[in-house]
């Protein structure tokens, strides 16, 4: 199993013609500064923003949170942390760079120096690209009769905490709780959801 990138809804094609972009788009807290504020300084980015975005991916994923705290500003807070090497340490921080003029990456053999690092020492980059290295990812594996087996125990525990929850509930009510599948809709749901938007507009008025 080997990481593909998805959802490309927000995507743009940088070429030679056009390699810069000025549009203020994507997720908040994987924004880079020059797309954040692309449009109050009236400057272009280009592909530095994504060097960045890779840099908060790997803080994330070292320590289980995001990089900066007061993005919205001018002058983000860095959280620090502790990290698995100095190799790791110093690609993560050279992609968070705030000015993308000097982050890793963004100089004219960017793609090569990212590739160069020394957090990724001893990778060989031509096999990585033909998948042929196994993946320290590891899928759900076993014979399908396994998976099943697992599905079913699921629905077990689901219908042991149906019972528990039956035995809290009015008499009256116990026909909300008849769960045959995993589409199961309250009954009373939708007069709920009703209700609670009436309430909530009228608290506001």
């Amino acid at each position: 199993m080997h990481v593909r990138l998805i959802d490309m809804g927000l995507a743009a094609r940088v070429t030679e013609r056009q390699p810069n972009r000025s549009s203020r788009v994507g997720t908040d807290c994987y924004m880079a500064p020059e797309v954040r504020w692309a449009r109050r300084r009236r400057t272009a980015y280009g592909r530095s923003a994504d060097w960045y975005t890779i840099g908060v991916l790997t803080y994330e994923f070292t320590h289980g949170n995001l990089p900066f705290s007061a993005r919205d500003t001018d002058s983000p807070v860095y959280r620090g942390g502790t990290w698995p090497s100095e190799a790791c340490k110093h690609f993560s921080e050279r992609l968070l760079d705030q000015d993308h003029t000097s982050r890793l990456g963004s100089g004219k053999t960017g793609l090569e120096d990212v590739k160069s690092h020394a957090y990724f020492a001893g990778v060989d980059w031509d096999i990585v690209s033909a998948c042929k290295v196994m993946s320290p990812m590891k899928g759900v594996k076993g014979a399908p009769k396994r998976k099943k087996d697992k599905e079913t125990q699921a629905q077990r525990t689901a219908g042991d905490i149906a019972e528990a929850d039956k035995a809290e509930v009015d008499p009256l009510h116990l026909h909300e709780y008849n769960i045959g599948t995993w589409n199961f809709v309250s009954p009373t749901a939708i007069t709920e959801e009703y209700m609670e938007s009436v309430y909530q507009c009228v608290s506001a008025i």
